[in-house]
Formats: structure tokens, C-alpha cells, sequence
């Protein structure tokens, strides 16, 4: 998709991208020396200092060829491949680790199927897919003209459990203090509008 404004706002929101926020303390409390990593969505691969301190190995993958140019540039281990439509470019378990940060809610309903299933393929037994997206309840959901299908909860426990994957964590991220068991009854109006954001950390059984 050729869209102007949109490429430069990741752009500008990827340069943006390189705190250890707590999302990335997840990853960085799993990996450690010789693991490898697979980063969907890569953007400019702010990620990989975070995985090369970490001493594991970096790939990413990503569809925008501006994005891969710099990653390029910087001699980061990338392809190119559009993941809701074909397959990742790896063998089977492949991967300790898969990172997919606001990358799904960009998929049709059979396409985040799809997708689901290939990280699946690709992990190895007991490696853990970090999976970050916004909710319907997302402030700018419906403004980003690239959005298809917004995220929750059950959904994704129900992506995971349908291909092999063991739900450790799903949770809406701004009540991640509470248990995985109540995490559903968060949708409840006047309760849902603070849900922005739900993320999955899932384990290949």
C-alpha cells in the first residue's frame, strides 16, 4: 500500500523506538546467550540492540522496503515477505523467540489465522511468541487507514490454543496486574475504555 503520510509516521515512530519499556522487559526476561529471535514488522530493527545485548541472534522480517533499506544499511539479518499472505521464509522451529508488535490488527479474521499458524510452525518446542495490538476501545483504532480488524483478549487465547500455542499471559496492558481469569470481564462498559492495548505471550507446546 502506497500511502505517503502513512509510511512517514512509522517512520517517525520507529526512529522513536528503542526504550526497554516493559514489553521488551518480557523478551529480555526469556532470551539469553544463543537464542534466536525472529522480529515481525521490523521497521528499522530498533530491536536488535536489545537482542545482540542479550547474546542472541536477530531476524527480522518486514514488507516496506524503505524499512528494509535501513536495516540493510545497519547489516541486520532481514527479508522481506508480506506474513499475512505468505509463508515466513524459514524452516520449522526455527526460533526461540517470535516478537509481533502491532503488526495483526493489519489482518483479515483468515489472515491472522494464517499468520498464527506460521509462527507456530516456525517456533521450536518451549520457545514464546510476544504478541502486542490494539483493541476495538483504542482511541485511534478507526484513524489508521491501514487498520483492518482490532483485537481482544479471548481472540487471541483463541489464535493460540488453536495452533499448539500455551497461553502464559493475555491481558489487556493497562490492567496486566490483574489475573489472566478476570481479564474478560474488563470489557464490561464503563471498564473497556481504558483497554487501549491487549498483548499475548504464548508457549509452543
Amino acid at each position: 500500500m502506497n500511502l505517503k503520510y502513512y509510511a512517514n509516521r512509522k517512520s517517525n515512530e520507529a526512529k522513536g523506538a528503542k526504550q526497554v519499556n516493559w514489553q521488551r522487559r518480557k523478551l529480555l526476561q526469556f532470551l539469553g546467550k544463543g537464542k534466536s529471535v525472529l522480529d515481525v514488522g521490523c521497521a528499522n530493527g530498533s530491536l536488535s540492540d536489545l537482542i545482540f545485548a542479550s547474546k542472541s541472534s536477530y531476524f527480522g522480517l518486514d514488507y516496506n522496503d524503505y524499512f528494509l533499506n535501513l536495516c540493510k544499511k545497519r547489516k541486520l539479518n532481514v527479508q522481506k515477505c508480506d506474513v499475512s499472505k505468505e509463508k515466513l521464509p524459514f524452516r520449522d522451529s526455527s526460533f526461540d523467540a517470535v516478537w509481533c508488535s502491532h503488526i495483526l490488527e493489519h489482518m483479515s479474521t483468515y489472515e491472522q489465522v494464517f499468520f498464527f499458524k506460521e509462527i507456530s510452525r516456525v517456533l521450536k518446542k518451549r520457545g514464546r511468541l510476544f504478541l502486542f495490538a490494539p483493541t476495538p476501545y483504542h482511541w485511534y483504532f478507526w484513524d489508521d487507514e491501514t487498520h483492518v480488524r482490532p483485537c481482544t483478549h479471548g481472540q487471541l487465547l483463541n489464535l493460540a490454543k488453536n495452533f499448539d500455542l500455551k497461553p502464559i499471559e493475555a491481558k489487556y496492558s493497562l490492567t496486566r496486574g490483574l489475573s489472566n481469569q478476570l481479564q474478560k470481564w474488563l470489557r464490561l462498559p464503563p471498564l473497556r475504555f481504558i483497554l487501549w492495548t491487549v498483548y499475548l505471550v504464548a508457549e509452543k507446546k
